[in-house]
Order: C-alpha cells, then structure tokens, then sequence
C-alpha cells in the first residue's frame, strides 16, 4: 500500500460545535493512523440517550481530497502522547468487513456485523509500558471479543501477509 507517510498517531476529539451552539462532546472517540495513512476511528456514545452504542466507526486509507464548500463546524483535537517514533509500532490489520489498527499502547477493532447484528467495536489500551491490556469498551459483548482479538505483541506480519490471530485469517495493511 502506498500514501501518505508520516509519524503514527492517537488522536482524540475533545468537542464539537456546531455554530452557533456551544462546543460539548457527546462521544468517547479515538483515531489510530497509522505511517501509510491507514486509520481506524472509532466513537462511541458516553452521553445522551445512546450512552455505549457506536455513533460512527469507519477504517481505511486516509486521501487528501481537494478543497470544497466549507461546512459550518467546529472539531477540536488532542493527539496523545506516544513513544519516541522510533519505537511505536503501528499494525493495520482487515479480515473482510472487519480492521483491527494498533498504534503504540492502542487499539481499535470495528466491524460490520451480520445482517441485522449491526456493528461490532473494542477499544483497548496499555496503561503501562508492558503492562496488560485493559478493555477500554466494547459493542457487541463475547461477540466482539472473538472477531475483533487483541494483535499479538511482536507482530512480524509484513504488507499483502495473509496472518491467522484467533482463528481468524487477516490481511496485513500496514506493519511498521
């Protein structure tokens, strides 16, 4: 895969506004790209009336598309603090409707589940520097956790490698 190359980075949105309304954030959302540009962006509800279902979860390769009308809202950001760049790893991983992204200590699985499961989504992070894994959320409960297994530490996979991790054949998008 060719693209965009740069550093990996963990984003995450802090609010949106849309004027003239005040800013707030009704979503938890994080973003994990990868060097070539490949992203996976997960948010999901932490207030209203959806509290814990996804409100947008989409995966593939960034493209910078040329301007066009401006639309009239507001997003502010915060990329996370990683590594030296040097040692962040950055896995991109698909298994048809289904992508698993690793950036640093984050990871994002989403997929499009069966007709009428709707989408299935896990978010997890290591809090310390070899520590555990820790589940941050999950849509779609036991389910989620078989489809969307966490990347083995040490990935060796390289891009077009066909991978099984949890019974399941991926294909390697990025490994850097």
């Amino acid at each position: 895969m060719t693209g965009m190359s740069g550093d990996p980075l963990v984003s995450t949105r802090i609010s949106l506004a849309w004027p003239p309304a005040l800013p707030s954030e009704l979503t938890s959302t994080l973003v994990l790209t990868g060097r070539t540009g490949a992203f996976v962006d997960l948010r999901i509800f932490t207030n209203g009336d959806h509290i814990g279902q996804i409100d947008w979860a989409t995966a593939g390769l960034k493209t910078w598309l040329p301007d066009s009308t401006p639309v009239p809202y507001e997003e502010v950001w915060r990329r996370l603090p990683l590594p030296p760049v040097a040692t962040v790893r950055a896995t991109f991983l698909r298994a048809g409707d289904a992508f698993i992204a690793r950036v640093g200590d984050y990871q994002l699985g989403i997929a499009k589940g069966a007709e009428k499961s709707g989408f299935l989504a896990r978010s997890m992070e290591r809090k310390t520097e070899g520590g555990e894994w820790e589940e941050v959320s999950v849509v779609g409960g036991e389910r989620a956790r078989t489809e969307l297994p966490l990347a083995p530490d040490g990935f060796q996979g390289k891009e077009g490698d066909a991978v099984t991790i949890g019974g399941i054949e991926w294909v390697v998008l990025e490994n850097s």
